[in-house]
């Protein structure tokens, strides 16, 4: 919460990367990547103003692989035609394949 009162991290369109602020201080084995997907949306102070339905969460102790992680699912989730495809999964598995679709393009 008081990473989101400094900025929000709801990019639009429709998308959210709510990070700590120091990602070193996590105690992760491995990175993870955890998508959390709400289709009817919610208020979280977009810059876009739109609900947000696609939450991105990085969990690292690395800043460096936090930071690039950020800035990949970034680039890929800017497309919002893949934002809806993922919306709509249905399960993780469904998830985890559009992004492999996405990235063998």
């Amino acid at each position: 919460l008081q990473r989101e009162e400094m900025m929000t991290t709801a990019i639009g369109p429709g998308v959210a990367f709510p990070h700590p602020r120091h990602p070193e201080k996590n105690k992760a084995c491995r990175p993870i990547i955890l998508i959390g997907i709400l289709r009817e949306g919610v208020d979280f102070f977009s810059m876009d103003g739109e609900p947000t339905k696609l939450f991105c969460l990085v969990y690292t102790d690395s800043e460096v692989i936090h930071l690039k992680l950020l800035a990949k699912l970034n680039i890929l989730l800017q497309d919002s035609t893949f934002v809806d495809r993922l919306i709509m999964c249905d399960t993780s598995e469904e998830v985890i394949g559009k992004f492999m679709e996405k990235e063998s393009r």
